[in-house]
């Protein structure tokens, strides 16, 4: 039995993992990527394997992330039954529409302006092509075991959602477990993640939250302050709130606060978004999936005002305290909040409430870095209410809560693979597990492969990391050291390139530290592979030696900059893009000045690739310049983010095609 990841490997999106047999092929998960632009245009490209050989898809849970890409996949071929659990299914019939309409309207607006490379821009899909993938869901019950060929499929509560679920995958050889995405605990509404009594051969482990831990405090008490303060100011409280889960909890925790009579029980509260008022009233259908009662439910549902048209929802903007809105989108990208937003973030006596987690770059993070205005529609909208944020309402257990669950296992599984997280937190519960659990755990890159081979009584598990980076490291560990390459004058740059033949050259610098020391020497590969004919440049010492053996067994020549600090640094006329790793002060001066003479049209105009958003957003804040207007406009353009080696060269080869 071969496991191969596809998505969610370096990331927290695009969740795919596909598994093979001698008779069976199956996809656990078939997600969108989402964030930022490189990982979008993951979307566009072809899947590894034809979807018209896949014998089904099985799902963890309804999420975009890990749903998301089904009408692309049937549009492309796939014929199969995709299983899930009845909840599933149910979300499933709100979130994939409401995806392909979006699609569509991301498009039209594209069209619209002018702004895309595409003419006409096209949708992913459509509204109708996702509604016509539902047709080949099929729900499951909790008790239900099914057989896809050589494979037996289970599923066991996972929290998280509604309807979310742990898989179970055994066939030829052995067993695997994927958690998909883990809930938490102590949930007042969603039950905790199920005990498994059987250990698997394999767990595939979700590591979204594992560098961090949640706020211990109880959410109902901030959330009863943020609401008696705007009372007392006769102010309104928005609250933007993602329709499927968060909105539900915050609604839940209203109820639970007029129930106690810790506010006002004739309150008026708002649930103003079409989809988390459907995705409510699913609480009520699938009552075995939650810890409330039907009557609790019914409660919790009766505890808003359930807004579904447009004229009611201009109405709302004509309010004035006190009184509570929950809308949509949870980060202001989008929706009626936005109108909410305009209608009451210029007033002192109002509250603006953010109970979810604010992606770099949305409106939502900029109002909490402090931003003073935000753009709506076109024009700037002062922020003068008051911001106030609650931490404690997350749907993924942080690291201790799954270390807790993993700790009530009889044993450890031969492999643990850790996925869907960023870089910083997959290494971090990478190294939890090792420190509270002794267990060791394998980070999952894209293309990773494992195959469960049995033994008698026992599996077992053969790691092999994607080919071009396995490959890489063995062959550098046969060859001889090469000395150091002979360095040149920045200034003699552009001559070096010329007498090697190279057009066009990739400066990359940045400190090879453990983090990303392996990573950057992945660079020479992806070059020759997407950006055939370039050069490598980078600056001389440690950086420029070891990028070398990888350069050679690539064929990529290298030339090597003499000073990586220069008393004006600048880059070169034969430049192709920028690539910055994390670094030191050098490395920030470098990215600074040519960032700063292409503004001012001194240099090449090429893309800036910063690899490791944490650390950009941190130590250079380009976000939160623009927003505070320390930065040209026109800067928005040559900074590109990327948290892998190949995003960052996939970003530079797209640029080229341009």
């Amino acid at each position: 039995m071969r496991i191969t990841f596809l998505g969610a490997a370096g990331t927290v999106t695009g969740s795919k993992t596909l598994i093979e047999t001698g008779d069976t092929r199956i996809l656990v998960d078939c997600g969108l990527f989402q964030g930022f632009k490189a990982l979008r245009q993951r979307n566009w490209a072809p899947l590894p394997v034809e979807p018209s050989s896949l014998d089904a898809v099985v799902l963890t849970h309804a999420h975009i992330d890990h749903s998301g890409y089904l009408p692309r996949l049937t549009r492309q071929g796939f014929k199969g039954p995709v299983y899930a659990t009845e909840a599933t299914c149910d979300l499933l019939g709100l979130l994939l529409p409401d995806a392909g309409h979006l699609q569509e309207e991301d498009a039209r607006y594209a069209n619209k302006h002018g702004f895309s490379r595409h003419d006409p821009a096209q949708p992913l899909y459509t509204e109708e092509q996702a509604r016509a993938a539902l047709r080949q869901l099929k729900p499951v019950s909790w008790s239900t075991v099914i057989t896809i060929g050589s494979l037996r499929i289970s599923w066991r509560p996972a929290g998280h959602i509604l309807g979310a679920a742990l898989v179970r995958v055994e066939g030829p050889g052995g067993s695997i477990l994927f958690s998909g995405d883990l809930g938490r605990p102590h949930d007042p509404i969603l039950p905790a993640p199920a005990d498994v009594p059987d250990v698997p051969d394999v767990l595939v482990l979700e590591s979204t939250y594992g560098d961090r831990l949640h706020d211990a405090s109880d959410p109902q008490d901030a959330l009863a302050d943020v609401v008696c303060r705007t009372i007392q100011r006769r102010g309104m409280l928005l609250i933007p709130s993602f329709a499927v889960g968060r909105a539900q909890a915050v609604l839940y925790g209203l109820h639970r606060l007029k129930e106690t009579g810790r506010i006002p029980k004739d309150l008026p509260i708002f649930l103003n978004s079409p989809m988390a008022v459907d995705t409510t009233e699913l609480y009520l259908r699938h009552v075995e999936d939650h810890r409330l009662s039907p009557a609790e439910t019914s409660r919790m549902c009766r505890a808003a005002t359930l807004v579904r048209t447009v004229q009611e929802s201009k109405r709302l903007n004509q309010r004035r305290g006190p009184g509570v809105i929950i809308s949509a989108s949870g980060m202001l990208t989008g929706g009626r909040v936005l109108h909410h937003l305009k209608a009451f973030a210029g007033d002192s006596r109002n509250t603006l409430l953010f109970v979810g987690y604010q992606a770099g770059g949305t409106r939502g993070a900029s109002i909490l870095q402090g931003a003073e205005s935000v753009r709506i529609h076109g024009e700037a909208q002062p922020i003068r209410c008051e911001v106030a944020r609650i931490d404690a309402w997350s749907a993924h257990a942080d690291h201790r809560e799954i270390t807790d669950w993993l700790a009530r296992w009889p044993s450890a599984p031969r492999q643990v693979v850790l996925n869907h997280g960023e870089p910083a937190a997959t290494d971090a519960m990478r190294q939890h597990l090792q420190d509270r659990l002794g267990w060791s755990a394998t980070v999952a890159e894209l293309g990773t492969e494992l195959e469960v081979i049995d033994h008698g009584e026992r599996a077992e598990v053969l790691l092999q990391a994607p080919s071009t980076g396995k490959r890489a490291r063995r062959r550098r560990a046969d060859v001889e050291p090469l000395p150091e390459p002979e360095p040149v004058d920045d200034t003699a740059v552009d001559a070096a390139l010329a007498s090697i033949r190279a057009e066009r050259g990739v400066v990359v610098v940045g400190h090879r530290d453990a983090r990303w020391g392996k990573a950057m020497l992945e660079v020479p590969a992806l070059m020759a592979r997407l950006l055939p004919g370039a050069a490598l440049v980078a600056p001389s010492g440690p950086m420029a030696s070891g990028l070398e053996h990888a350069a050679h067994e690539a064929d990529v020549p290298l030339v090597a900059i003499a000073a990586p600090t220069l008393r004006e640094p600048h880059l070169p006329a034969r430049t192709q893009a920028l690539i910055a790793f994390p670094g030191g002060f050098s490395t920030l001066s470098l990215v600074t000045a040519a960032l700063d003479r292409m503004v001012r049209g001194l240099g090449p105009r090429v893309p800036v690739v910063l690899v490791d958003y944490a650390f950009w957003d941190d130590v250079l804040g380009a976000e939160l310049l623009r927003e505070r207007g320390y930065a040209p406009e026109q800067s928005a353009d040559l900074i590109v983010y990327a948290d892998t080696v190949e995003q960052a060269v996939e970003a530079v080869a797209r640029s080229n095609r341009r």
